[in-house]
């Protein structure tokens, strides 16, 4: 139980793990980590973290978790080796199963996010592992708060580095096992449940030998529900130039996404954005150069693909020429057109939406794919042709000069932007919209196009749950895949756990 008395305790964090196991490090076994060992851990796994706290269902991995989400569920782990004497193999968080060493690293950090005063929410790390060989001490003391919150602090950061859990953790008490040190972190999480403040010591009584510190809790995760046949392959993120260096590829690893739409502006600084993307290839993404092709963004002006009853030729060669340098670049797998299309109502612009005999706009957009398409193939015939388009069905082939049949004979996937927001529609009009698109390829394959927030008027993210069930709405129309727009703004989750 806790009570309140004050002890002095000084802690470092011990691990027996060998030197293959800790990334750039050439240190024995049972080497003491001091506190400069944790200077660098990543931004994502920093106390203060970025993201908002969004609500999370059990349909999809969440990326984040609330304190008090965590705190919770530490009263459940509590009561559990309150009653069991041992540790329990898993606990629900949000409807979400964790394993005991990610748990240890969400409470941890909790408790060090609690004792700072801090509300941020907790970016989760997925398959931390049990620590090798836990051993320890007897310990029947009690440790003040100042000493917990280093204790906590210096266990996520350990984990945060190493990936796995702690043997044990070293004090002038002697080491704290593995399991004690759980158990140790769910009564202060539980206490933090009740009485809504942080809890002034924490006393431990468990012996060297007892049932707690007999036995590691294992944890298999259960694999996704396969039925919808998603692979990562086919999932995708659209990243502005801005974001490129914030993008955590691990995270996307992790979230089922192997496709990275990477706006041409990175370019600006060439040599920064070509070694960008060969990291990311080598660590198996596809990137994908993603430019405009009828609308300059900054000036804010569209360029017409007819000029006086003929093809824009010049313009069209222009673009391609960009294309076809990014297509050159090794370690670019893709090229993904936006704004291929004209701005809207061009039915009623007679006069700039024909050319030659009887041919139209759609006509000049299609000729211009396929010059893109023979353009690149030559350079890279292994290249990925993708394209954002509107998503009115066969009317967009009127309206926009975007016809979805003919340009999926040149194109290897069709992103229709099935954003709900903007239409004020629902679910069910994603599903009939990606079928139509399904139905109407052209052969190529089709990626439903899905924002991560509400609207252009309205950019909070959508929930987990929300996006999920976007997500699903795609794949029941047939959907191959799944872009989202956009990384920075998206509460991103695992989309191979949607079943």
């Amino acid at each position: 139980m806790l009570i309140f008395l004050t002890c002095s305790v000084s802690f470092a964090v011990e691990s027996n793990v060998t030197g293959s196991d800790r990334t750039g490090s050439n240190e024995s076994a049972n080497n003491i980590l001091n506190t400069s060992d944790f200077s660098n851990s990543s931004r994502e796994n920093s106390l203060s973290s970025n993201f908002s706290s969004s609500s999370i269902k059990a349909a999809g991995e969440p990326t984040i978790l609330s304190q008090s989400a965590i705190f919770t569920a530490s009263k459940t782990v509590r009561n559990y080796v309150n009653k069991n004497g041992r540790l329990p193999n898993s606990v629900t968080i949000s409807g979400v199963k964790f394993s005991m060493p990610e748990y240890m690293y969400l409470v941890s950090k909790a408790i060090a996010l609690e004792y700072s005063k801090s509300s941020s929410s907790v970016n989760i790390m997925w398959n931390v592992k049990n620590p090798n060989r836990p051993s320890g001490s007897t310990i029947k003391k009690t440790v003040s708060k100042s000493s917990y919150y280093d204790l906590a602090k210096k266990t996520y950061k350990f984990i945060d580095k190493n990936k796995k859990a702690p043997n044990f953790l070293s004090s002038k008490y002697g080491k704290i096992q593995y399991q004690t040190v759980i158990y140790g972190f769910a009564k202060i999480g539980a206490y933090i449940d009740t009485y809504k403040k942080i809890p002034p010591n924490l006393t431990l009584k468990i012996t060297k030998k007892s049932k707690l510190n007999k036995k590691i809790p294992t944890f298999t995760r259960t694999p996704s529900n396969p039925s919808y046949n998603l692979t990562a392959n086919k999932n995708g993120v659209w990243v502005h130039s801005g974001d490129m260096k914030n993008v955590n590829l691990d995270s996307l690893s992790r979230y089922g996404i192997k496709n990275i739409f990477l706006h041409e502006n990175v370019f600006k600084n060439r040599n920064e954005a070509i070694s960008w993307i060969q990291q990311a290839t080598a660590k198996g993404f596809k990137v994908h150069i993603w430019f405009s092709t009828f609308f300059n963004a900054s000036s804010k002006k569209w360029t017409n693909p007819i000029v006086n009853g003929a093809l824009n030729q010049n313009y069209f060669n222009r673009v391609i020429s960009r294309a076809k340098s990014y297509a050159s670049i090794k370690g670019v797998a893709g090229i993904h057109l936006d704004y291929l299309r004209y701005p809207g109502s061009a039915k009623n612009k007679a006069s700039i939406f024909t050319y030659g005999k009887g041919k139209k706009g759609a006509d000049a957009i299609t000729e211009f794919v396929r010059q893109v398409s023979v353009a690149t193939r030559s350079i890279n015939k292994n290249i990925v042709l993708s394209a954002a388009l509107m998503p009115e069905k066969g009317i967009a082939a009127t309206y926009y000069g975007q016809d979805a049949p003919k340009l999926g004979k040149h194109l290897d996937i069709l992103i229709p932007m099935v954003y709900k927001g903007n239409y004020k529609t629902s679910p069910s009009w994603i599903r009939s919209t990606t079928k139509w698109y399904k139905d109407n390829s052209g052969g190529a394959e089709v990626w439903g196009g899905l924002y991560g927030y509400y609207s252009d008027s309205n950019l909070n993210r959508l929930s987990v749950a929300e996006l999920t069930t976007d997500c699903k709405a795609v794949l029941n129309g047939g959907g191959d895949g799944i872009a989202i727009f956009r990384w920075g703004i998206t509460n991103l989750f695992n989309l191979l756990s949607i079943k």
